[in-house]
């Protein structure tokens, strides 16, 4: 399956860091809030910062950690791109780098993706970056090339 190229380390200088109270504390833009430093929230921030730098979605078409039922259990999703007219575009799923992608990542995605019916699904632990976008013709999801720019939406 071919990877999206998505330079996300060269978003770490953008990312805001602090020490409080003996905790690395980092910065979400979105949520306009310090959270702890960890290793999927890290990769978050780094996503956020490479949506607004090169493709141009604004925070506010950005929603992390929504909540959802996904066959009767409560559910959080990574991250959620919104259109133009506040449509659901792209969701994401996020895991820590030392974690591999895999069928059991897709299938979750896909789980979460069976409420929200979204046009395209990211899955991502920094390392390794994929991406499928839902061709309506052939009622599937396809091997995406490229993350639109919010632009092009």
């Amino acid at each position: 399956m071919k990877s999206l190229e998505v330079p996300l380390l060269a978003y770490q200088e953008r990312l805001q860091i602090r020490s409080e109270g003996g905790q690395k504390q980092i910065f979400d833009p979105v949520r306009r809030k310090w959270l702890l430093l960890q290793a999927e929230e890290w990769l978050r921030q780094l996503w956020i910062q490479y949506l607004k730098t090169e493709k141009a979605y604004p925070f506010s078409k950005m929603q992390v950690e929504k909540g959802l039922a996904v066959y009767g259990q409560k559910r959080r999703t990574d991250l959620l791109l919104f259109d133009k007219n506040t449509q659901p575009l792209v969701l994401f799923e996020l895991k820590a780098p030392s974690q591999s992608l895999n069928a059991v990542v897709l299938d979750q995605i896909m789980r979460y993706n069976s409420s929200l019916q979204m046009p395209y699904l990211i899955i991502s632990n920094g390392r390794q970056n994929y991406g499928f976008v839902w061709n309506p013709k052939l009622k599937e999801y396809e091997v995406l090339g490229e993350i639109p720019f919010y632009a092009e939406i």
